[in-house]
C-alpha cells in the first residue's frame, strides 16, 4: 500500500470497527529508567506455542546518557519471556544508544549489538521472527539492520516494555519514550511494516495480539494521570498492559505528548491568494486554506480511505476537539475563529490542527495521524474606547478644558487582553509614551505648541494584536483658549467727559456710541449693561452681542411707546447706565475658561444745572453822590460746569460771571446753562433813590419884613424811595449873607434867619444817611418887604 499525505488530524476510531473509543490525544509513554514497566500476560495468544512466529513493532526515543562504558547490562526496550521462570527470553534494548538484542542460540544466550549508535529523535523498530530467521527493520527501511537465526525452543507467555522479565536491575531499565506498540503472532512483511508504521491500528487485525497507542480515554499528556492503571489495547482483544512504577504525573514517567514526526503534515495557507504564503497566525475570522501534505505537496486520497477527521487543540495538544465543518484532504475554511476572545487575557490562542485519515479494507482499519500544525489565532481589538477624566473633576456642566497645563486620567477600555497588546499613544498627533499603556495620567499642556488642532486635546491609541489590523481609537476633549479682553470707550462727540476715565455725561434725549477700541481675542464678545437702579452686580446682555460698536439709542430709555424696541428700560429714578463687554470663551457656558471682563464705560444723564440766587448788593442806590452802584453776586457759582449770563429786566444782556456792578434801576437775573439745559435765578430788583428837598415859605414872618427874622421849613422834604432805612434825613441849611441862622424843628428841618435887606439866598441840602449820604439841595431867595 502506497500511502501519500494527510491533513490535520489527531486520533479517531471507526465506531463500527473498534470496541474502544478512539481518543484525540497523540500521546507517548515516557520511561525514566527507574523500574517502570508495562506488562501483559499473553498466555492465551499463539505465542505460547514453541517456536511461534511473531512481530514486534513500536516507535521509540532514547534519552539515556552515553557513558562510553557499554557492556553486558543494557536498557530493555521490550522483552518476551516465559513467566515465572524467565527461562525463555527474547529482549531488545540499547546501550549507549546502540541497539542490542538478547536471544538464544544453539550454544546459549548472547547479547549482540545490531546497529550503530542512533541519532537523537524518534525511530521505528520492527522485529520479525519467521521460523528460525530473525530480521530487524529500522524506520521502515526495506533493508533489515539485522538478519540472523534463533536457535532453541522459545515459548512466551508474557510481554513487557521497559524492563526484563525478572526482578530489579538498576541501570538497565528503559530511558526514553515508546508509542504505537504492536505485538503480532505472525511475521509481518517489510511492505506491511512500511505501509502501516505511521498509522494507528484499530480493531482486530489477523495475528494482532495487542496494540498500545497510549491514546486512551482519561489521559492528559504530562498531566495528573494517577488514576490510569493500564495501557489500553486498541486491537479489541482486551490485552491491556498493566502499568507498574510510573509516577503518572509531570513530564517524565507519565503519558506525554508524542513529538515524533509524522508521515503527513498539515499545510495552512492563504490560498487562493495570487501569491499564497504559509500562515503561522491569523486574525480571528480570517479565511484559511487547510491541506494534508507530504514533503510540502498535497496528497491525493489514500487507497482505501473512508474519511478524514480534523481536530484542533487549544491547550497545546492535551485535549483535541473534532471540527465537523472541516471536510476532506484540502479545503477552504472561511472565517476561522477563536470563540474565547471575550475572556482571553493573552489576546490569542496557540491552536494546533491535525487530521486523521481513516482507512479500512476488508474490516481492517487504521488511522494515519498528521503532524500537528501550529496556528496562532489572534483576537481583533473590538470594541475599544478611551475614557478621559480631568483632575480635579470638572464642575457640573463644564465639558471643555481651558488652555494651559492640565491633568487628565486616561483609560483605555477594551478586552481583557488589552494590557498585553502593542499600544502606541499619540497626544494631538505627537507620539506619547505613558508609564502604563492602558491607564495613565496625562500632565501637560492642553494646547501643545505643535498641535494639529488647537481647539481640542486628542488622545489616540493605535492598538496592534499580532496580524490583526491595527485599531485606531481616538477621543478628544474640547479646549478653549484663554479669553483676552480688549478695551471699550465712548466714541460719539456728544459724550461729555468727566474727571474719571471712561465716565461721561450726556444730554437727556440724545443717543451715544460706545465701541471697541482695542480688540478682544479668543472669545465671543458680549455687550452688557447695568443701570444704577439695578441690584449691585447684575448685568444684562444686549442685543447685537457681536457688534464692535453699540448705539445706546436715546437716553434715557423709558417705557413704550417712547422706544418699544429698547432692550432696556429706565425707571424714573435711573440716571446712569454702564456698559461692558464680557469676553466669553468659545464653548461658553460649558467651558473651563472663565470669561474675562472689559473695562466699564459709564454714561450718566447730564443733570439740570443747579440754580443759584443773587446776593450781596443793595436794592436801592442813589442817583447822585453816596452809594450809586450795587455789586450783585450769584451763588453758588461753578464755572467749570455752567455758563452764567446776567440780564436786566430779562431782556438786556449786561454781562457774564459771578458778579455784576449795577448802576441802573431794574430787575436783574442770571441765566445758568450747560450744554443740555438752563435755569434762571430769581430776580434781584434795584430802585434809584433821590432825596427831594422842599423849602416852605416862612412861617413866622411870611412877608419877610426888613429886619425881621424868618423861619424856613424843610420838614416836608422826602426821598423818592419810600423807605430807605431806619435813619432820618439830615438837613443842612445855609444863607449866603445876613449872618448865621439857627436850626430847629425835628432833626433840624427848620431854619431861622434874618434875611438881608437886599435879599438872601437860602440853600437846603437834604441827605439820606441810609444811602451813603446820598443828598440833594434846593435854594430859595427871599428879599424882605418894606413896612
Amino acid at each position: 500500500m502506497n500511502i501519500k499525505n494527510l491533513l490535520l488530524a489527531c486520533i479517531l476510531c471507526i465506531p463500527t470497527a473498534c470496541s474502544i473509543q478512539a481518543q484525540t490525544n497523540n500521546t507517548s509513554m515516557h520511561f525514566d529508567g527507574n523500574g517502570h514497566y508495562i506488562t501483559r500476560d499473553i498466555s492465551l495468544s499463539p505465542l505460547v506455542t514453541s517456536n511461534s512466529d511473531f512481530t514486534v513493532e513500536l516507535w521509540f526515543s532514547i534519552t539515556s546518557p552515553i557513558t562510553g562504558t557499554c557492556g553486558t547490562p543494557f536498557k530493555r526496550l521490550f522483552a518476551l519471556y516465559e513467566a515465572p521462570t524467565v527461562n525463555n527470553r527474547f529482549e531488545v534494548g540499547e546501550c549507549d544508544h546502540e541497539l542490542h538484542i538478547y536471544y538464544p542460540t544453539p550454544t546459549g544466550y548472547i547479547l549482540q549489538a545490531i546497529a550503530p549508535a542512533l541519532p537523537p529523535g524518534c525511530h521505528h523498530l520492527a522485529v520479525i521472527r519467521s521460523g528460525t530467521s530473525l530480521n530487524m527493520y529500522l524506520n521502515g527501511s526495506p533493508t533489515p539492520i539485522y538478519t540472523g537465526t534463533i536457535g532453541g525452543t522459545l515459548t512466551f507467555n508474557t510481554f513487557r516494555l521497559g524492563h526484563w522479565g525478572g526482578g530489579a536491575t538498576p541501570g538497565q531499565d528503559w530511558m526514553g519514550t515508546m508509542d504505537d506498540v504492536r505485538l503480532w503472532s505472525i511475521p509481518r512483511t517489510p511492505v506491511q511494516i512500511q505501509d502501516f508504521k505511521d498509522s494507528s491500528l484499530h480493531g482486530p487485525w489477523p495475528g494482532l495480539v495487542l496494540s498500545w497507542t497510549f491514546d486512551q480515554a482519561g489521559v492528559t499528556p504530562a498531566g495528573n494521570n494517577t488514576i490510569i492503571t493500564s495501557a489500553q489495547d486498541m486491537s479489541g482483544s482486551g490485552n491491556d498492559g498493566s502499568i507498574t512504577g510510573f509516577t503518572l504525573s509531570g513530564t517524565t514517567s507519565n503519558f506525554v505528548q508524542n513529538l515524533c514526526p509524522k508521515q503527513y503534515d498539515v499545510s495552512i495557507s492563504d490560498l487562493p491568494a495570487l501569491f499564497p504564503i504559509s500562515l503561522a497566525s491569523i486574525c480571528s475570522g480570517d479565511d484559511v486554506h487547510f491541506c494534508i501534505t507530504q514533503n510540502g505537496t498535497a496528497i491525493p486520497p489514500l487507497s482505501g480511505s473512508t474519511s478524514v477527521d480534523w481536530y484542533y487543540s487549544d491547550d497545546n495538544g492535551i485535549n483535541w476537539t473534532l471540527d465537523p465543518l472541516f471536510v476532506g484532504y484540502c479545503f477552504y475554511a472561511p472565517h476561522v475563529t477563536y470563540t474565547g476572545c471575550s475572556t482571553s487575557t493573552t489576546g490569542n490562542i496557540g491552536r494546533k490542527y491535525c487530521a486523521k485519515i481513516n482507512t479500512g479494507s476488508g474490516g481492517l482499519n487504521s488511522v494515519y495521524t498528521t503532524s500537528a500544525q501550529d496556528l496562532t489565532i489572534c483576537c481583533p481589538i473590538a470594541p475599544a474606547t478611551i475614557s478621559l477624566s480631568p483632575q480635579p473633576p470638572l464642575p457640573p456642566g463644564i465639558t471643555t478644558l481651558c488652555e494651559g497645563n492640565v491633568s487628565i486620567d486616561v483609560t483605555l477600555n477594551g478586552p481583557l487582553f488589552l494590557p498585553n497588546m502593542t499600544i502606541n499613544w499619540f497626544v494631538d498627533g505627537n507620539p506619547y509614551t505613558p508609564s502604563n499603556p492602558t491607564s495613565f495620567t496625562y500632565n501637560g499642556p492642553a494646547n501643545p505648541a505643535n498641535s494639529n488642532n488647537p481647539n481640542q486635546l486628542c488622545f489616540e491609541a493605535v492598538i496592534q494584536n499580532c496580524v490583526c489590523p491595527a485599531v485606531n481609537v481616538k477621543t478628544c476633549i474640547d479646549v478653549d483658549p484663554q479669553p483676552v479682553c480688549g478695551t471699550i470707550d465712548g466714541m460719539s462727540s456728544n459724550l461729555i467727559p468727566t474727571s474719571i476715565p471712561y465716565e461721561y455725561t450726556i444730554c437727556p434725549g440724545n443717543d451715544a456710541i460706545v465701541g471697541i477700541v482695542a480688540p478682544f481675542t479668543n472669545c465671543n464678545p458680549v455687550w452688557q449693561y447695568h443701570l444704577d437702579t439695578d441690584p449691585a452686580g447684575t448685568w444684562k446682555d444686549l442685543l447685537g452681542t457681536s457688534n464692535s460698536v453699540q448705539n445706546t439709542n436715546i437716553l434715557a430709555q423709558l417705557a413704550p411707546p417712547n422706544n418699544p424696541l429698547s432692550p432696556y428700560l429706565w425707571t424714573s429714578t435711573t440716571t446712569c447706565i454702564t456698559y461692558r463687554v464680557e469676553c466669553r470663551p468659545y464653548n461658553y457656558p460649558n467651558s473651563g475658561c472663565p470669561p474675562c471682563i472689559s473695562n466699564e464705560v459709564k454714561i450718566c444723564l447730564q443733570p439740570e444745572p443747579v440754580n443759584s440766587i443773587i446776593t450781596g448788593g443793595s436794592n436801592q442806590i442813589c442817583c447822585m453822590g453816596g452809594t450809586n452802584t450795587s455789586l450783585l453776586t450769584v451763588s453758588p457759582y461753578t464755572p467749570n460746569l455752567y455758563n452764567y449770563e446776567w440780564f436786566q429786566n430779562g431782556v438786556t444782556f449786561v454781562g457774564n460771571g459771578q458778579t455784576y456792578l449795577a448802576n441802573q434801576a431794574g430787575c436783574y437775573v442770571v441765566q445758568i446753562s450747560d450744554m443740555c439745559a438752563s435755569v434762571t435765578t430769581p430776580p434781584f430788583c434795584i430802585d434809584i433813590c433821590t432825596p427831594v428837598p422842599i423849602i416852605d415859605c416862612p412861617i413866622a414872618n411870611p412877608c419877610a419884613c426888613i429886619g425881621q427874622p424868618i423861619t424856613l421849613s424843610g420838614c416836608n422834604s422826602y426821598n423818592t424811595c419810600t423807605n430807605t432805612g431806619p435813619l432820618p434825613l439830615i438837613y443842612t441849611w445855609s444863607a449866603n449873607n445876613g449872618g448865621t441862622g439857627t436850626t430847629g424843628g425835628i432833626n433840624g428841618c427848620e431854619f431861622t434867619h434874618t434875611p438881608d435887606i437886599n435879599g438872601t439866598t437860602y440853600t437846603l441840602i437834604v441827605t439820606d444817611p441810609n444811602l451813603g449820604n446820598c443828598s440833594a439841595s434846593t435854594t430859595l431867595v427871599i428879599k424882605p418887604c418894606q413896612p
